[in-house]
């Protein structure tokens, strides 16, 4: 009787502290690259600029609600027999700009880090939403829908590489093992 108690007890403390552990290693991986005003960047540097997103030339539509963003992320919560996959993220090249210039990103290699809101797919008025809903329903029901966008104008943390592209101008870019992080969660600007 006693054995099951603490295979419990065991077993709660160790989740604990690994999810301690994982939140101070997200916190420090935002922390622990120096953040970099744009006018001082050098090629060939890792660095955290953090400014306000600009548009360039185009954008995209939010995974579920089609708002005009610079990038979007969605992801499907409960409903685990739904057998739905997460759809793909969309970022479009945008600047960023800060007091002391600005600079491109890259698209390439890039992660999203992004803080959203639950979207509520029966309500929504875009293209193809109430499809989404009512199969979501069919494949087993209790989903919930959640879409994370990076506004035009709005602040932006970008984490990654300081390159030269093929006119000689400054660009931020990830690597294939290292992709470039576009964030706007608070831990990303502290």
């Amino acid at each position: 009787m006693l054995l099951p108690i603490a295979i419990v007890v065991v077993s709660v403390a160790g989740t604990v502290g690994w999810m301690a552990w994982s939140l101070r290693r997200y916190r420090r991986k935002y922390r622990g690259i120096p953040r970099t005003p744009i006018g001082s960047l050098v090629a060939g540097s890792r660095v955290r600029v953090i400014g306000i997103a600009r548009k360039l030339d185009g954008d995209v539509g939010g995974i579920f609600t089609g708002t005009p963003c610079l990038a979007s992320h969605g992801w499907i919560s409960g409903g685990s027999d739904a057998g739905l996959s997460d759809p793909a993220d969309r970022v479009v090249p945008f600047r960023v700009e800060d007091d002391t210039g600005s600079i491109l990103v890259s698209i390439a290699h890039v992660k999203l880090e992004l803080a959203g809101s639950r979207v509520d797919l029966a309500s929504s008025k875009a293209f193809g939403s109430s499809i989404i809903a009512r199969e979501g329903n069919a494949a087993g029901g209790g989903l919930t829908y959640w879409e994370d966008r990076l506004d035009a104008d709005s602040r932006v943390a970008v984490i990654g590489y300081v390159v030269r592209d093929d006119k000689g101008a400054l660009v931020l870019a990830g690597r294939d093992n290292d992709p470039l992080v576009i964030a706007n969660v608070v831990v990303a600007f502290a």
